[in-house]
């Protein structure tokens, strides 16, 4: 009799334990085994979004509709890429008229009555004398196969 205690005891604990368990973990009481999310991770996620429904339905021509002045040199007329990155890959991809690689620095983000979202500027070395200041329009939906003069891919 003693020993048919001892299982039951054993056998409603087991139980009662399990069920507390499925209470808590899959009535959603119990405290979460994930992770807590990084905040910097959070803080890029919702920058990525912001800049996601800045996007206008921008260009797939190799120059932006109503851009004024020379091409890639004025604000008002910057070169069209679909990303941040593809500035990155257009000047990487860049050379000079005697086939150099060309050196390059952003400059920072200007405003441009050819779009409402920035244009970013970017100093490009010519050669050892020379520079020249090249502005793109990173909100477009393709990178322009266009260059600018005196550049070649």
């Amino acid at each position: 009799i003693m020993t048919a205690y001892w299982v039951i005891t054993l056998l409603v604990t087991v139980f009662v334990t399990a069920f507390h368990y499925w209470v808590n973990v899959y009535r959603g009481s119990a405290p979460s085994r994930r992770r807590k999310p990084d905040p910097e991770m959070l803080a890029l996620v919702k920058a990525f979004r912001a800049l996601q429904t800045m996007d206008e339905p921008g260009t797939r021509q190799d120059e932006i509709p109503g851009g004024t002045g020379e091409f890639g040199y004025a604000l008002t007329n910057p070169i069209p890429v679909d990303s941040i990155l593809s500035c990155d890959l257009y000047l990487h991809r860049l050379r000079t008229a005697d086939n150099r690689k060309v050196n390059y620095e952003r400059i920072g983000s200007f405003h441009s009555p050819v779009s409402s979202n920035p244009v970013d500027g970017y100093l490009v070395s010519l050669n050892a004398e020379e520079n020249a200041v090249l502005y793109f329009s990173c909100y477009q939906q393709r990178i322009s196969l266009k260059t600018p003069k005196n550049f070649k891919w």
